[in-house]
This record gives structure tokens, C-alpha cells and sequence, in this order.
């Protein structure tokens, strides 16, 4: 969605006289935001290039081993699964087909700007989080066959070490995001809350 369309599809809209779509602070605005979806588009061809890569790594990795135990395919098929629905909802964060066929009024329009906004965050602490574990669950499978021959404790000790430090990895990557959420996007929000209050 490029800056040009949103402006003109909101000035097609019914919205009271009083507010001026060419006004500094609404074109701010919409720059704010179209520069939020262009690296958010970016990041989305990143994560599926790279999920691509790492599925067809493992499942390469899978094909060439002369033994194929309950507990690798297990893990190989719940890394695919979560890495293919991961992907579907980062890429809900940035659809611009809806943007381009969407003629309502004004209040519902910013409506669905602001639930776009913050479906960001409800995919950072909810939807992460999940698939981490998830990954873990199935990193911990794979390793039941790969390291089976050491000795118990040896075992032990690398599958809580691979847990941990997915999990913290996890913690301070989404703390960091949250932060830069919380300076960068929050003020769009509440800017786009307080217009839409003026519209209704």
C-alpha cells in the first residue's frame, strides 16, 4: 500500500468538514504508518526466505540419514508445521489487499489502521512465545535420537542448555521489541485512537 493510495482512498470517505485531510500532522501520520508496513514487508520476505531455507535444510539433512526414528520425525514435522503457520501470521501484519478495497467511513477505517497496529503486539507476546516453544518441544525430540548414545547426564545437560538458551534468547529479543514497540508505535496509536474519536 503506498501513501498516495491511502490518501485517496480517504478522501473518498464521508468525514466531518472540519478536519483537513491535507493538513501536516495527518499526511505525518500516514508516513508514520507506510514507512511501519514497507519494513514490516521487508522483515516478512526475510522470515519466509528464511523459513524456506531451514525447512528445506532439515528436511535435506532428514532424507540423507539411514535412520529415520519416531522421535526426529516427530520434531522435523512440528518445525515445518509452526514455521509455515509463523509465517501466515507475520504476513497478516502487513496485507494490503484489504487497504485497497476498503471503502467505509472514516471511523472504520482508522479502525481497522489501529487493530493492524496492534496486532503487532499481540504477535510479539503471544504468537512468539508459542512458537518458541514449540521449538523447543521439537529441537528437544530431534535430539533424543541425534545424542542418544551419550550418557544420560551429558544428555541431559545439553537438552536443558539448548532450552535455555532458546528461551532466553527469546525473553531478551521480544524485551527489546517491546521497547521499540512501545516508542515507536504506541504514539501512531493513540494519535489515531484520538482522531477517531473525532470522527465518531
Amino acid at each position: 500500500m503506498n501513501l498516495d493510495e491511502l490518501k485517496s482512498d480517504w478522501q473518498s470517505m464521508d468525514k466531518p468538514d472540519s478536519f483537513e485531510v491535507d493538513s501536516e500532522s495527518f499526511k505525518k501520520m500516514l508516513s508514520q504508518f507506510e514507512q511501519i508496513q514497507q519494513k514490516t514487508k521487508k522483515e516478512n520476505i526475510v522470515l519466509t526466505v528464511l523459513f524456506f531455507l531451514t525447512i528445506a535444510f532439515l528436511w535435506g539433512m532428514f532424507l540423507l540419514m539411514g535412520k529415520h526414528s519416531w522421535w526426529v520425525w516427530s520434531g522435523l514435522l512440528i518445525i515445518t508445521a509452526e514455521m509455515v503457520i509463523a509465517g501466515g501470521f507475520a504476513w497478516y501484519r502487513n496485507t494490503g489487499k484489504r487497504w485497497k478495497q476498503l471503502r467505509q467511513e472514516s471511523a472504520q477505517y482508522l479502525q481497522l489502521a489501529i487493530s493492524k497496529l496492534k496486532y503487532r503486539r499481540f504477535l510479539m507476546l503471544v504468537i512468539i512465545p508459542v512458537y518458541i516453544l514449540l521449538l523447543i518441544v521439537a529441537i528437544n525430540f530431534i535430539y533424543m535420537d541425534v545424542i542418544s548414545d551419550l550418557q544420560l547426564q551429558w544428555r541431559l545437560i545439553i537438552h536443558f542448555g539448548i532450552s535455555v538458551a532458546l528461551a532466553g534468547f527469546t525473553v531478551a529479543e521480544i524485551w527489546r521489541r517491546y521497547r521499540r514497540e512501545c516508542r515507536e508505535i504506541d504514539p501512531i496509536i493513540e494519535e489515531f485512537e484520538s482522531l477517531k474519536k473525532k470522527l465518531e
